[in-house]
């Protein structure tokens, strides 16, 4: 065997291993979203999928609303994870803190509406239409006790909190570990789904096309 047959052959191997890496874990990330979130445990740091919104207590605690996982992830004022809050809704939710440093969430499915306290314990939970009232023309961004922004970016695939302090400094405060961005869903997951199945496809582009010219000369024969 040639040294250049051997180099394509170790090539296509590498990409084969690349393509099941890719679409196993974009399947994961994707289908982990139908996880119920009661089950996932509070002490568990899950990706910041679909993040649609964020609030800070007056400790300067940063609370992630994902809507992909029906969950809300406090973080501390570093970004160190603290713990999850499950939210039991399958639709969009909602969250503030209150002045008692209670994390509010309303639901717009079931018109559900929760309290915890900054424990991570469910002091409240009743039916009440209030998702409306917690909206507010910039969801993707609030303020903290000593005035800094914080705000979303990029939340549909590698969603950041951003911090802007009082002086106009800007800093990557909250964000998924790289070593969860294949799994984080839903669109980081699909994208690298896709790329698993674009590098299958590449692979095995001959037989492919052999199969679309049979197809098409029997469609002509007809």
């Amino acid at each position: 065997m040639s040294l250049k047959k051997r180099k394509r052959l170790i090539l296509k191997g590498v990409l084969q291993v690349l393509a099941c890496l890719f679409v196993i874990a974009g399947g994961i990330g994707w289908f982990s979203g139908f996880i119920p979130p009661l089950w996932i445990n509070s002490s568990y740091e899950m990706p910041l999928g679909d993040l649609q919104g964020i609030a800070v207590d007056s400790s300067d605690n940063i609370y992630c609303a994902s809507q992909f996982y029906h969950r809300v992830q406090k973080y501390d004022s570093t970004g160190n994870f603290l713990m999850g809050f499950p939210i039991d809704t399958s639709g969009a939710f909602r969250i503030r803190i209150n002045q008692s440093d209670d994390l509010e969430v309303a639901t717009v499915r079931d018109d559900d509406y929760y309290r915890f306290s900054p424990d991570g314990e469910l002091l409240e939970k009743k039916n009440d239409d209030l998702y409306d009232s917690f909206g507010s023309q910039n969801e993707d961004q609030c303020q903290g006790p000593d005035s800094s922004v914080y705000q979303i970016h990029s939340r549909f695939m590698f969603p950041v909190v951003v911090k802007t302090s009082p002086k106009g400094k800007k800093k990557i405060v909250v964000s998924t570990p790289f070593k969860k961005w294949i799994f984080m869903g839903p669109f980081p997951a699909w994208f690298f789904w896709m790329i698993g199945v674009l590098i299958v496809m590449y692979l095995n582009k001959d037989d492919l096309i052999r199969r679309m010219r049979r197809a098409w000369s029997l469609y002509q024969y007809e």
